[in-house]
């Protein structure tokens, strides 16, 4: 019966593992193979919206009047086209309360120190509740250090070819119990007479909580839920440890240097948090939750 247990138990831990380790794209069309950049980017009728000057745009493509060719896609045959000041490739995803989501793209232009932007507006109800704090992965032009809300994106080239294409990467989360069902992704031109390119588009759920590569130091947390103490242990020296809410502020840190301790987070809210933890050169994370 034992023998039994573990198997069934092996092999469910190995369904999660492979469930949890699947990232589903929530946009639509993302590299614009259809096309069509009604397919996905849609219109206000369907809750999505997209400005009149946006349209699809393919490799070798000159745009009349001014002269600027797009050189190559960053993929495939199609990439989103961004024409003048105002204009905005938007699309609605549905979002899920307490999870953090990483959104992915390529862009490239054909004009000198040109910045476009991208934003993730709450937009639950169908109504504007404003934009979310988002953590850049890849570098931004600075833009986000000055406005946690807008991820800049700059080209500096002035070929009258579209540059080589750069990638954009943040994260933005999704606090518990803030209601929030829906946001939308805007890559927008905010004035200007240049011509921009988007490809590759993706948010997906972050999955990459995990504490792996902290498996060879035998490390070990609980309890989960904890209700005062949070006791964590290893084979070797604890470094330190960070714990963030899920704005991505952090609320707790310690320097450690022993294999064993115990975290003191009665002074949390009730709620979800992420822990790292820093081992030698190894660094897990995962949830916790606060009773």
């Amino acid at each position: 019966m034992k023998q039994k247990i573990t198997f069934l138990t092996t092999c469910l831990i190995t369904l999660l593992s492979i469930t949890f380790g699947f990232a589903q794209n929530l946009i639509v069309n993302g590299n614009f193979e259809a096309g069509n950049v009604n397919d996905g980017w849609g219109n206000s009728s369907t809750g999505v919206e997209y400005s009149y000057n946006t349209a699809i745009a393919s490799a070798g493509q000159v745009y009349s009047g001014f002269g600027y060719t797009l050189t190559a896609t960053h993929g495939g045959t199609f990439a989103g086209h961004v024409k003048t000041g105002g204009s905005a490739l938007r699309q609605v995803v549905p979002v899920t309360e307490g999870s953090t989501y990483v959104v992915q793209f390529w862009f490239t232009g054909t004009k000198l120190n040109t910045a476009t932007s991208a934003v993730i507006t709450d937009l639950t109800g169908g109504t504007e509740n404003g934009n979310l704090p988002l953590t850049p992965i890849v570098a931004d032009n600075g833009a986000n250090a000055l406005n946690n809300t807008d991820y800049g994106c700059e080209i500096l080239d002035n070929s009258g070819s579209a540059s080589s294409w750069q990638e954009a990467k943040f994260s933005f989360t999704i606090p518990a119990a803030s209601g929030i069902t829906q946001v939308r992704f805007t890559y927008f031109l905010p004035n200007g007479n240049q011509f921009h390119f988007l490809d590759d588009v993706s948010v997906v759920e972050d999955n990459s909580l995990s504490v792996d590569d902290l498996v060879k130091y035998d490390f070990k947390s609980f309890p989960n839920p904890a209700k005062d103490f949070v006791t964590i242990s290893a084979s070797k020296n604890i470094n330190k440890f960070e714990i963030y809410n899920l704005v991505g502020q952090q609320v707790l840190n310690r320097r450690i240097d022993r294999s064993n301790t115990q975290v003191n987070v009665s002074s949390l809210s009730k709620g979800i948090y992420v822990m790292r933890v820093f081992i030698e050169d190894a660094v897990g994370s995962f949830k916790i939750i606060k009773d």
